[in-house]
């Protein structure tokens, strides 16, 4: 027998990652605390003139958003700028479509990894049946040249050497 057979190379351990709540759970919460402690739960309003900027602000004020206090105003030549937060409804909608997203993601990366450990258990599967392939490709030819062996010795015979 020769040692040409492929070796099996591809080992799979442990296995794909199931849906876990509590893990979503986590992730959205995550998610939310950075909203609600960054400025993505905020607007910046730009403006070219300061007397632009103020009256930009009060129409926002107006319709439900609050100046805020956490961010500079910027005051610079023809930059007029300051972060006002969002209305508690828009808060509510992007907070809603942040947890779909995160939920989402969560679930693409779950996929994603299954794939990944489906598609090594199938080259396993391959590396494993080429090898048995191999072994019974080999296991044949050593069976038929016992065979040409047995039949070559029963046409030659047996040397006889007269004494």
């Amino acid at each position: 027998m020769t040692n040409s057979a492929p070796q099996t190379k591809t080992k799979i351990q442990g296995a794909p990652r199931d849906f876990d709540p509590a893990e979503l759970s986590r992730r959205q919460e995550v998610s939310t605390y950075a909203y609600n402690n960054t400025s993505q739960r905020c607007v910046v309003l730009t403006k070219p003139i300061a007397f632009q900027l103020l009256e930009a602000v009060i129409e926002k004020v107006n319709s439900g958003y609050q100046l805020a206090s956490d961010y500079p105003i910027h005051t610079d030549p023809l930059h007029f700028s300051c972060y006002l937060i969002k209305p508690t409804e828009m808060q509510k909608e992007d907070l809603a479509r942040i947890c779909t997203e995160v939920k989402e993601q969560y679930i693409t990366e779950l996929e994603k990894e299954r794939a990944e450990y489906k598609a090594r258990l199938i080259q396993q599967l391959e590396e494993a049946e080429a090898v048995k392939e191999q072994k019974k490709l080999e296991a044949a030819k050593a069976k038929r040249r016992l065979e040409i062996e047995a039949e070559a010795d029963n046409c030659f015979g047996e040397l006889t050497i007269p004494e």
